[in-house]
């Protein structure tokens, strides 16, 4: 932590006048050490931009999903005829949100082709890399947090070809993290303008992701209860409203004006109908679905044509409770430690591939897997490797919990940042729930890698190597 930071800290009551000499033991670390871990940083990056020569060979592989080709055709509303209107279903305008195709269509704009938004995602996500070490160099001096969160991010599968998917994960995860750093450089600084800035970047992300504003909300809550904290220990309670009211406003500018904007072109306040969509047809559906042995079609009919489809839902799932609660358990678990290989092996070669995944392989069938990893199946292979790469950093979360826990009283800097991160992260996790699989984790691999290079956080070393 830079010395002009931890004096801003403890003047604001954040972090405790005393600790700056003893949180952080070591000695910065050897050169050697340093090269070596900057090798395997830029070896990574490298290897991550690689990717761009298949999504450019074959575009078409990287933007075949329903909703990529719901975001491009509002794109080329945009760019055709200037409005948020999709030819190819009238309820998308409603049911999406404007960030993800304005952005594919400033992309097409710029480039005259949408391939090109792939290389940009691609960006983002190695800048993602810079992002994460700004904030780690912030909780620890010495950078132990920054490299370890930085290598945990580029060994992430997941996010690196999900970059290269038009769809909407990158771009939030870009969105996530870069609210995180605005808004831990106004904790450093003061400066209200790094805060406003933090709020728009997440109404931002809202616009592009629907489900940012949930996580809006508790950032909104943990920064207006950690500023009232620290103002009281001021004895200045009243100087907290201002950064308060700042933060709100910025956060919910953009998301009242798409609110306004809705009333006016549909007749209804509302900023998407996404979440309701998602809960009714996949999250529920899926699982009528696999119950009843009907296709989600099938089971998304049944729901439109009951009487009161509210109330069909409802006896339903209390029919069938234990089922239903097992489907959306596996669900998450797919969304926590998931590797959905297939995605990935069939976009990057183009060959069908048998199996989806480990988790979901493992649930449907487990003997094909077990036979692809006795024959050394590349893609499956591949696959176990990032399941090991989340075990090990699910693993240092934990250690991070009890570490920032244990030094909660001493630094409400860290604390507070890591309670944002954790609550972020699982609500992304949880409201995917059976409908989740891997790429639902994306938009918060930053953030993830974070946490797990929080391990590192205030680590001690043997008595005779302390100065």
């Amino acid at each position: 932590m830079k010395a002009w930071a931890c004096v801003r800290l403890i003047q604001s009551g954040m972090i405790n006048d005393h600790l700056p000499g003893s949180e952080f033991p070591f000695g910065l670390m050897k050169k050697p050490i340093l090269v070596f871990l900057q090798v395997v940083i830029g070896v990574l990056i490298a290897l991550r931009l690689f990717l761009i020569i298949p999504a450019f060979e074959h575009p078409e592989r990287f933007n075949d999903i329903t909703d990529s080709q719901g975001y491009l055709d509002l794109a080329q509303g945009l760019l055709v005829n200037g409005r948020f209107h999709s030819v190819m279903d009238p309820t998308l305008d409603i049911l999406r949100t404007p960030g993800y195709p304005a952005f594919l269509a400033v992309i097409r704009g710029i480039f005259g082709d949408y391939r090109w938004a792939s290389a940009v995602q691609l960006l983002m996500s190695i800048i993602n890399c810079y992002l994460i070490f700004r904030i780690g160099s912030y909780i620890d001096q010495k950078q132990r947090v920054s490299y370890a969160a930085v290598i945990l991010y580029l060994l992430s599968l997941n996010a690196a070809f999900d970059a290269l998917m038009i769809m909407t994960e990158t771009l939030t995860s870009f969105m996530l993290i870069l609210a995180l750093w605005m808004l831990v450089e106004y904790w450093m600084t003061g400066h209200l303008l790094w805060l406003s800035a933090s709020g728009l970047v997440l109404g931002l992300g809202a616009l592009v992701r629907p489900s940012v504003l949930p996580v809006m909300l508790v950032w909104f809550v943990l920064f207006a209860c950690v500023e009232i904290i620290h103002s009281r220990k001021g004895g200045a309670l009243m100087k907290a409203l201002t950064p308060i009211l700042v933060f709100c406003i910025s956060c919910y500018l953009l998301v009242f004006l798409w609110q306004i904007r809705n009333l006016f072109v549909t007749g209804s306040f509302t900023f998407s109908h996404v979440g309701t969509s998602t809960l009714k047809y996949w999250v529920v559906g899926q699982a009528i679905a696999e119950i009843e042995g009907i296709s989600r079609g099938e089971a998304e009919s049944l729901i439109n044509s009951a009487p009161d489809a509210a109330e069909y839902i409802l006896a339903f799932i209390r029919t069938n409770f234990d089922r239903f609660a097992l489907i959306q358990a596996r669900g998450v678990i797919r969304t926590v430690i998931g590797v959905e290989y297939r995605y990935w092996a069939e976009a990057l070669t183009g060959v069908e591939v048998a199996s989806s995944g480990i988790v979901s392989g493992m649930s449907l069938n487990p003997s094909l897997v077990v036979d692809q990893i006795r024959s050394g199946n590349f893609w499956v292979l591949m696959g176990l490797f990032s399941m090991a790469v989340n075990v090990v950093l699910y693993s240092l979360i934990g250690l991070s919990a009890v570490r920032v826990y244990r030094k909660r009283r001493e630094n409400l800097f860290v604390f507070s940042l890591f309670l944002i991160a954790i609550l972020t992260v699982v609500y992304s996790i949880l409201v995917p729930f059976g409908h989740g699989s891997a790429r639902f984790r994306v938009p918060v691999e930053p953030i993830l890698a974070l946490l797990a290079g929080m391990a590192f956080y205030g680590t001690r070393v043997p008595k005779k190597h302390k100065t």
